[in-house]
């Protein structure tokens, strides 16, 4: 297969979607680009993670680490001092995935974007969401 400029062996398609699969789900992503900072405790990225719950944020971590993306490192210290970190493989994936957020995160602010449209010789302005909230032939008119 080839995409662009580079030759994509054809078992590549598979690998490249079990990455995404490991990394794109809802909690890995934000915990991974997190972690992309440097190593940090559980609580302190519990905090730093808004919303995630104790028990998600360790099964993420878990699956993370083992798929080896992350790497847990456990001090012997009283109290026990847990960090984690990304491991060199994940760590090079960090720059396409900031790329991958930063254009989803723009393609989503262009489909919210309210558009002028002409219609019979007068500019109206569609707004995406309006037709879930107004039904469908709503739109609000602009001269």
């Amino acid at each position: 297969m080839r995409l662009y400029d580079y030759d994509i062996p054809d078992d590549a398609c598979a690998r490249i979607g079990s990455a995404l699969g490991h990394l794109g789900s809802k909690w890995a992503l934000p915990i991974v680009m997190r972690l992309g900072d440097g190593p940090v405790r559980f609580n302190e990225l519990r905090r730093q993670v808004p919303g995630i719950s104790q028990k998600v944020l360790t099964a993420t971590l878990r699956s993370l680490e083992r798929n080896g993306y992350v790497r847990r490192t456990q001090v012997a210290s009283v109290p026990p001092q847990v960090d984690y970190d990304l491991t060199p493989q994940c760590r090079a994936l960090l720059l396409p995935m900031r790329d991958l957020v930063r254009t989803a995160v723009e393609q989503q602010a262009v489909k919210t974007l309210p558009r002028l449209t002409p219609v019979r010789g007068r500019f109206i302005l569609l707004i995406n969401h309006a037709n879930r909230h107004f039904g469908k032939g709503h739109v609000s008119r602009r001269d």
